[in-house]
């Protein structure tokens, strides 16, 4: 199989939401309204096209959720990323990476 060229790749930003400070598994009235937030936050960036892939990890690790963003720049990301309610509050932190992906891998229907 040959090596995907240049213009058969597409940079996007792989993106992980972690436990912040304020983290918690305790549920309270408080925490289910900012999850709620938090979700519909998540929604409208895919919605948008600012993201292609959204999505909690059903295990319980560090890392609680992952975001694929189909935007031009770190900024755009970090921007983005800063203005989720869950986020704002402290009880998640992220870390994200740029990443190349063969575009051939989003025609595939599930």
């Amino acid at each position: 199989m040959p090596i995907p060229t240049p213009e058969q790749m597409i940079k996007l930003f792989a993106l992980f939401l972690t436990k912040g400070p304020g983290w918690t598994s305790k549920v309270t009235s408080e925490s289910t309204k900012l999850q709620l937030e938090h979700v519909e936050y998540q929604i409208s960036l895919r919605k948008s096209g600012k993201t292609i892939l959204v999505g909690p990890l059903m295990d319980d690790v560090e890392i609680r959720g992952i975001t694929i963003f189909n935007v031009n720049s770190e900024q755009e990301v970090k921007s983005l990323i800063e203005d989720d309610p869950a986020v704002k509050a402290g009880v998640l932190l992220y870390h994200f990476h740029p990443w190349m992906v063969e575009k051939e891998a989003f025609t595939k229907s599930f």
